[in-house]
Formats: structure tokens, sequence, C-alpha cells
């Protein structure tokens, strides 16, 4: 009997979108079933500033958290606390839920237009399916409305299933929007935009004003936050809590300037390559089990059950071998879809890299993986695509 992928394209999408819709439904009976809202790692800080915004408007100085922590997150969940105050913690978890589907639809379409079929399938499985993600889409964290709305601003600007492509200015707006809706839940996106708008504007849209356009609509969403903070703390900022980052860093902390980390860096370069090289092998940890590294994990994996039974040194060589997997698994895959599209290829390698690169300057957390991993999935999809090949079960297997 030979494995073959369905090759009908609504045969395809029916499956897509049923695999999309099973794995929103076991993360609902999972948030619903059980109190996870709250133990997100920064949930005490945006719990808080949600409920300020429902309960004052939204240039009050009374809300208590901004700048420190980006408005843009709990701005969003506050619309809910407004609605229904006794319950906006389930609804939460339910437009959060909902959202990432969505995403991952989208998600599909781009990887499709960007490479194929079959490395978009699965890579959208593997994204669905994935159990970090159905904690993270369960807690009161800024990850996935950050990653839902980074997809689909990317989405209209690549516009793949071409329904709007009457209308680019249309499409310009909304992606520019989307995306600065990202940038207000979290500031560490912008250098991810001004790679893709780079990238874009030189392959694709070669147009001053739509380029205008473009950059427009993106910063009007920041602005306006950024004005919110001026006016109700007297800091025109995003978020204003860089410095207390870099506290993580061993080598960095205590810095509150770009001087103090230079005198630093040249006082001890041997230090400073050190502590870079230690974040850069943490960011790749697993999200649970005695490796993992960082302020946020989940118990939904086999490495935290055999470090709770007792097994700690089976679980530490299993993170090990899964660390080393997951880094040659993307270089490897990255490799090979550098053969399909160059351009796209060296898109996602370029995003995937400057975030583990922001991580190593910072602290080399595992939790921000989490983001990479959209820019990573491709070439993990592809690989696994490859082994598949050379290791059937049979001759004249076709894949």
């Amino acid at each position: 009997m030979q494995f073959q992928l369905a090759t009908n394209p609504k045969t395809r999408h029916l499956l897509l979108i049923g695999a999309i819709f099973a794995s929103a439904v076991l993360k609902a009976l999972y948030a619903l079933s059980r109190d996870v809202f709250e133990s997100g790692p920064d949930a005490n800080g945006y719990i808080p500033i949600a409920k300020g915004f429902s309960e004052n408007n939204f240039f009050s100085p009374d809300i208590v958290g901004p700048p420190y922590y980006p408005s843009g997150y709990p701005f969003i969940l506050s619309l809910l606390a407004r609605i229904a105050p006794g319950n906006w913690f389930e609804l939460s978890q339910l437009l959060q839920i909902g959202m990432f589907t969505l995403a991952c639809y989208c998600f599909y379409y781009l990887l499709e237009h960007m490479f194929s079929w079959k490395i978009a399938g699965i890579a959208t499985l593997i994204f669905s399916f994935n159990p970090a993600w159905a904690v993270v889409n369960s807690e009161a964290m800024y990850e996935t409305l950050l990653v839902s709305f980074l997809i689909f601003s990317i989405y209209f600007l690549i516009n793949p299933r071409k329904k709007f492509e009457n209308y680019p200015i249309f499409t310009l707006t909304m992606s520019g929007a989307l995306a600065g809706i990202a940038i207000a839940i979290h500031p560490r996106v912008l250098p991810l935009f001004l790679i893709i708008y780079f990238t874009f504007f030189f392959t694709r849209i070669k147009n001053v004003s739509k380029g205008l356009v473009l950059a427009g609509s993106t910063v009007l969403v920041p602005i306006l936050f950024a004005m919110r903070n001026l006016y109700a703390k007297g800091e025109f900022t995003l978020m204003n809590s860089f410095w207390d980052g870099q506290s993580f860093n061993a080598f960095l902390t205590g810095c509150r300037s770009y001087g103090c980390a230079a005198e630093r860096i040249v006082a001890s370069p041997i230090g400073f390559l050190e502590q870079s090289f230690t974040s850069g092998i943490g960011f790749w940890s697993p999200h649970s089990g005695p490796l993992m590294k960082g302020t946020w994990y989940h118990n939904i994996s086999v490495l935290s059950y055999l470090n709770g039974q007792g097994y700690n040194r089976v679980s530490i060589y299993l993170s090990l071998i899964f660390s080393i997997v997951i880094f040659l698994s993307w270089i490897y895959g990255t490799l090979l879809l550098h053969r399909q599209n160059r351009i796209y290829n060296a898109l996602l390698f370029s995003l995937a890299g400057t975030i583990w690169l922001t991580d190593i300057l910072v602290y080399g957390e595992n939790r921000h993986r989490l983001v990479a991993l959209i820019f990573m999935l491709p070439a993990h999809s592809v690989g696994i695509l490859s082994l598949l090949k050379k290791f059937r079960f049979r001759e004249g297997h076709k894949l």
C-alpha cells in the first residue's frame, strides 16, 4: 500500500480546514477546563493593565503598567473586559484561539505561495498542533496576538490568493495597519517589519507612493499608543523596559544606556562573547524539562514528564538531542529551500536570524523562539519531506 498525499486542491482545502478546526477545539477544551489564563509569565502585568483600560479612558494616567509594558495587547483584552467583566478571561482565551486558528489558515496559503502545498501542509500541521502554542493560546501572553497580526500583515502584503488584486492600495493599507497593531502589541517586531518592507519594496512594490502608503498606515497605531503614554506618563514611547530586561544578561546587568554597554564590551570583549554564546545556546533550549531557559514553560511534554518522574538525566540527554536536532533541521531545511525560492528563503532566514540575534544580545530566552518558529517551520518541513524521500518504506513510493 502506498502513502500518497492528497493532490486535489479542494480535498487539500477541506483537510486543511478540518485539521485546523480540530486543533482549535482541542485548545478550547484545554483552556476552558482549567485555570491557566493567569499563569502566563506576564499575566500579573497585563491583566491589571487590561482592567485599567476597561475602567478608565484611553489616555488616563491612572492606568498602572504602561509604558513599562507595551499597551497593545492589554488594550485589546480590555475591550472584552468592558463587554463581559465577569467572563472576560474565557472570552480572551477564545479570542486568542480564534485569531490563532485564522492565522494558521493564512499561514498555509502564504507558504503554499512561497514554496509548495506540501511544505505548507506540514508546516501548518506542526504550527496548529504544537503543544507549546496550545498552552500559549490559553494564557495571558502577548505572543498569540502578536504572531497572528504578524501573519495577517504579511498575508495582505503578499496577497497569495489574489482576492484583492484590483485594490493594491487597500491591501497595502491593511497590511500596514495590521503591522502597526503588531508593533503596538510588542515593538520587538519592528526590526522584522523593516526587513520585510525593505525586501518587498525592492522586489515587488517598486513604487514610492505605494511604499509611503504602507509606511504611513503602519505608524498610525504605534504613534497613537506612544502619544497615549506621552499624555499619561510623560514618555513618547511604546515601552521603556529595555534596560530592565537587560538584567537577565549577566554581562550587561545594571547598564541603563548604550554608552555603558559599549564600555563594558570594550573592557571585556571575551566576557561579552562568552555571554553571547551562552545566550545563543539558551535560545534553542526546550520549553520544558531540566534544561529549559526562560521566563515561561509548558508541561505538556515528555521532557517534563520524565523530569517529574525522577528521570532527570534521561530528560537532560533528550533535551540536548532536541536542541541540536531543531537547530540542525533549521539549517538543513534552509539550504534545501534555497533551491526553491531564494528570495523568500533569504527573507525567512533573515527574520528568524534577527530574532535569534536580538536574543543573543539580551538573554537567549526560549520563549522568544515561539515567534521565530513561524519563519523556521518551512525549513523544518522541507527537511521532513527530504528525509521521507530518503527513507521511504518501499521502492516506487511517492510523496
